[in-house]
């Protein structure tokens, strides 16, 4: 992550300060802040909908088009959001830019992001990507001053093509947008990951495919937003005594829109748990 400095006061508690990456996550003093979003918790339902175009919601306040460039982010199966982007709105009903994937149902779970009006809540921030400008409504109302406001920015924290024999130890890695450790290229064998840390990262902790003979062992997976392992073709791998705590936190706000509901996924590996 980078620091993000000299905010300016916009009333009200919110601070604005230049950023010129989207920051997928806020930190503020090492706390993850929360996107700007309607409601603050929770879901507004669905009362019906136009297939996978669009739906209606008689409770959504407001009129006229002031929903339109809002994030829509609604759950259309069982282990699946979606997020479209609404492009017309018509009395209570929203249109999306483009179809959902699964058909919407009455009822269906939504929330909406991507307003800075959103932004009404201690702790929440929004970044307005045409000025690059980051939005922060502080916990107490008070300038970030002397506290520290970090903005994810790196895809990966290590990044490991095509390598063998690898051994990571007593390394803390966090804030990434993407993955902690991410493993690619031709098949090698070796690798071990001992007593590290892996914090706040936006999907996945490690991730990779194609490696042979894999301990991660001792280690810490804390507040991973997607999954914590997600390992594709690992041969021989051995995963013991590492402490998994606050797995798949961003609801909705997932890699390809699924609901994070797996620790460890192993998709054509083998080894010991």
């Amino acid at each position: 992550s980078e620091y993000v400095n000299n905010w300016e006061a916009m009333g009200n508690g919110i601070y604005r300060a230049a950023c010129p990456v989207y920051p997928q996550m806020v930190f503020y003093n090492g706390q993850a802040q929360t996107l700007a979003r309607y409601p603050n918790s929770g879901f507004l339902f669905t009362d019906g909908a136009n297939a996978n175009n669009g739906f209606s919601d008689a409770a959504l306040p407001g009129t006229g088009n002031f929903y339109e460039g809002a994030g829509v982010h609604i759950r259309t199966a069982r282990y699946l959001y979606e997020e479209r982007i609404v492009s017309v709105q018509v009395n209570s009903y929203l249109g999306f830019n483009s179809p959902t994937a699964a058909n919407i149902v009455a009822g269906a779970g939504y929330f909406l992001t991507g307003k800075s009006a959103f932004a009404d809540s201690a702790t929440e921030y929004f970044y307005d990507a045409q000025n690059q400008q980051l939005y922060l409504k502080t916990a107490n109302g008070l300038a970030p001053g002397n506290n520290t406001v970090e903005a994810a920015r790196y895809d990966n924290g290590i990044k490991l093509e095509s390598s063998a024999n690898i051994v990571l130890s007593h390394i803390k890695i966090n804030h990434q947008l993407k993955n902690g450790i991410n493993i690619y290229g031709a098949p090698t064998s070796g690798l071990t990951v001992d007593n590290c840390s892996l914090e706040n990262i936006y999907l996945y902790a490690i991730t990779g495919s194609n490696k042979s003979n894999v301990i991660i062992s001792n280690s810490r997976f804390y507040d991973i937003h997607c999954e914590a392992l997600y390992l594709g073709g690992f041969v021989n791998v051995s995963i013991n005594d590492n402490i998994f705590k606050r797995i798949g936190l961003l609801t909705g706000r997932a890699t390809d829109n699924k609901i994070a509901y797996k620790c460890i996924d192993m998709n054509g590996s083998s080894g010991s748990i």
